[in-house]
């Protein structure tokens, strides 16, 4: 039997203390996906990944906190795929 499919909604480019990031906060769970915990916050590593094709990981401790954002979002992907729910909203 298959599984049915499971969609998240998770914050990217996250600069959290501004007002478009509190209001997405406060209505994204009115469209009915459950928002993830954990959010990708506006940092050049991200961006400086795009740019020469890599990962967070291969840039080191200068990216520590890209680093340990993935790897939380990895850890909660992960959870949903065990069937457990880690997520605000619906």
């Amino acid at each position: 039997m298959a599984k049915s499919l499971q969609a998240r909604l998770v914050l990217n480019d996250l600069e959290p203390r501004t007002t478009l990031a509190k209001d997405a906060r406060d209505i994204l769970p009115a469209f009915g996906m459950p928002l993830a915990t954990t959010a990708l916050h506006h940092r050049t590593a991200y961006r400086h990944c795009a740019v020469v094709g890599g990962t967070v990981h291969q840039l080191g401790g200068r990216a520590a906190a890209a680093i340990a954002e993935v790897e939380a979002l990895t850890d909660e992907v992960v959870t949903w795929l065990e069937g457990e729910s880690t997520t605000h909203g619906a």
